[in-house]
């Protein structure tokens, strides 16, 4: 093979890769980081290396849109005989796109040698009429584009938002396997901590023989990320370095993967299991009576529920029989707090913050407050002068990650401020309602379990 003919056929096997993966593979992690792919520009030097790569790179599509990674494919190799291959094609047409990839990929590699020699033998004409050539093209890329396809929709986004998408967007990316064996190795990387205690509900924790004051925070969406580098700094910004101040305990617990938020305040005021039908239709008073929760003992003590976002949501009023107080976005506007945009509009939880030892009015009080800033898809808040998103992983994966961890960082920063205030006799409760509901090739980042910590002043 000559050297004109080697180039030709390697330029043509890195645009057949890079454009049918971007209109194929389009809503992969791959092309929410760049377009062409840097692995690519290896393994298109040879027809069989790229082969190879083509078949795993469908397959790892496939494995991160079921939230899978790489050792499952051991467990299907070690498996084949036992097989239900009726859901393997099941699993296969949900998400056609994927095998159209590698399909079309085959054929026109196949053939590669073809159409090189088509393109040589008229090179002649194709320079004559590259003019008309281009033009056809470009008519025919704008026809396309206004095609009612949902990649269509999104790169018309990315053209109108130009400045946006360079901001965010780089010229490479990476393959969708170079993705998912990178996180295979951070997170193996990452040592658990085995003295963890797992717990069910509360009950046990809260108690107003041993408190006067107990403060609840429940976080949401916080990122508890399984990259431990990511996770300690987050952390790190809540103890800020005094954490031989307090009592610090961590207990791992399960989250509502049907309920989420609204199961969380369930597990919280009752415990794990109970009526959920019943506990969204009826007052939180008469629920807790007819189901004989925990949360009945604390009728005497001053309760109050705070929540950045209009209590209408999810029906929260119905909590007023049971809340000395409950507080929403009408009864905070006195504080004159800034509004933080998101997928719901609040006011912003780090500086509410500050504001909710004022409500323990009493000799005993339990305060509750549910944040909502981090609720994804979030918007960033600020960034912090903690990391730079593009150099860890998997915050250079997806701008809702980055976002997602400099939100929580300034939410954590204005937690440890508050962590000062704590005296003897108080607790902190500090967790959160779910990790970040991401869709399940993105969710492979987070820990299954979310994380509890208290906090006691020595």
């Amino acid at each position: 093979m000559n050297k004109k003919i080697f180039i030709l056929n390697f330029t043509i096997r890195v645009l057949v890769v890079n454009i049918t993966g971007l209109i194929l593979l389009w809503d992969t992690l791959s092309f929410n980081q760049g377009l062409i792919s840097l692995q690519a520009l290896i393994y298109c030097l040879s027809s069989l290396s790229l082969y190879i790569f083509i078949f795993i790179e469908t397959s790892f599509a496939y494995l991160q849109y079921y939230g899978l990674n790489f050792e499952f494919i051991n467990l299907v190799l070690l498996n084949l005989k036992n097989l239900d291959y009726n859901f393997v094609k099941i699993i296969i047409l949900d998400k056609s796109d994927y095998i159209i990839y590698l399909i079309v990929n085959l054929i026109i590699l196949i053939n590669l040698n073809k159409i090189s020699s088509f393109i040589l033998i008229n090179q002649k004409f194709i320079i004559d009429q590259k003019f008309r050539i281009f033009i056809l093209g470009s008519i025919l890329l704008i026809i396309i584009l206004f095609l009612p396809f949902e990649i269509n929709k999104k790169i018309r986004s990315k053209i109108m938002n130009f400045e946006k998408s360079v901001a965010q967007y780089s010229l490479f990316r990476n393959d969708n396997w170079f993705i998912s064996l990178k996180s295979q190795i951070v997170y193996r990387e990452s040592i658990s901590n085995e003295t963890e205690s797992k717990i069910n509900d509360f009950s046990g924790i809260i108690d107003f023989n041993k408190y006067n004051n107990i403060f609840i925070v429940i976080n949401e969406s916080y990122p508890n990320f399984k990259n431990q580098i990511l996770k300690e700094k987050l952390f790190n910004l809540i103890i800020d370095n005094n954490n031989n101040r307090f009592y610090i305990d961590n207990f791992k617990k399960s989250w509502s993967k049907k309920y989420s938020t609204q199961g969380a305040e369930l597990d919280l005021f009752c415990g794990d299991g109970k009526n959920f039908t019943d506990f969204q239709k009826k007052s939180l008073d008469n629920f807790l009576n007819e189901n004989n929760c925990y949360f009945n003992n604390f009728k005497s003590i001053n309760k109050v529920f705070i929540h950045s976002h209009n209590l209408q949501s999810f029906n929260r009023n119905r909590y007023h029989d049971f809340f000395d107080e409950i507080i929403g976005m009408e009864k905070l506007k006195n504080l004159k707090l800034d509004i933080c945009a998101g997928s719901y509009t609040s006011y912003c939880d780090h500086q509410l913050l500050n504001y909710i030892r004022s409500y323990a009015k009493k000799d005993k009080n339990m305060i509750i407050f549910l944040t909502v800033n981090n609720h994804i898809p979030t918007k960033l808040i600020s960034k912090v002068d903690v990391l730079k998103c593009e150099d860890h992983h998997p915050l250079n994966i997806l701008d809702q990650m980055c976002f997602s961890f400099h939100n929580q960082a300034i939410f954590n920063k204005a937690l440890s401020k508050f962590l000062t205030t704590l005296k003897k006799g108080e607790l902190l409760i500090f967790y959160s309602d779910t990790p970040p509901i991401f869709p399940a090739r993105e969710r492979v980042h987070f820990e299954d379990l979310i994380d509890v910590y208290t906090f006691e002043k020595k």
